[in-house]
């Protein structure tokens, strides 16, 4: 039995491995629950977004954007836009990113898709204001590093 065991767990290290993109081509707009959870109508996937919501203004629609295997989630007049990642079995781990968005929040705050990033778009008071934000949480106003 410990034989088979040990040339199961060998084949499987050699098994071949390909690359997943693991992007969303669009953005996801997600109603929060009472409870802070939200569901991907995408996947299934949900998220006890509980922490972040206490966090936050009160909203109860959230925009998520995956890319490179990081969620990316910003609300209209949330003060930070936020970063997650797995964290193992059914965690995740979350941040805020460096990223001001002005006195009354990001307002109008939309993701989409831009190469290795995503690109939100805002509004500034009455001043359009952009940032590009990667998988490893680096924000840049002008370009996708």
């Amino acid at each position: 039995m410990f034989r088979i065991a040990t040339l199961a767990l060998a084949l499987a290290a050699c098994a071949p491995t390909m690359v997943a993109n693991q992007s969303f081509l669009v953005p996801e707009e997600l109603k929060l629950a009472a409870t802070g959870y939200a569901s991907l109508k995408s996947t299934g996937e949900s998220f006890d977004l509980g922490p972040i919501k206490k966090e936050e203004p009160r909203t109860d629609r959230i925009q998520i954007l995956k890319v490179h295997g990081t969620y990316l989630l910003v609300g209209d007049g949330f003060r930070r836009t936020w970063m997650l990642w797995p964290g193992g079995k059914d965690e995740m781990h979350y941040k805020p990113l460096k990223l001001e968005p002005g006195a009354q929040g990001f307002l109008g705050a939309t993701l989409e898709t831009s190469g290795n990033c995503a690109l939100l778009k805002w509004q500034r008071g009455v001043t359009p204001a952009q940032a590009f934000l990667t998988a490893d949480g680096d924000v840049n106003d002008k370009n996708c590093p």
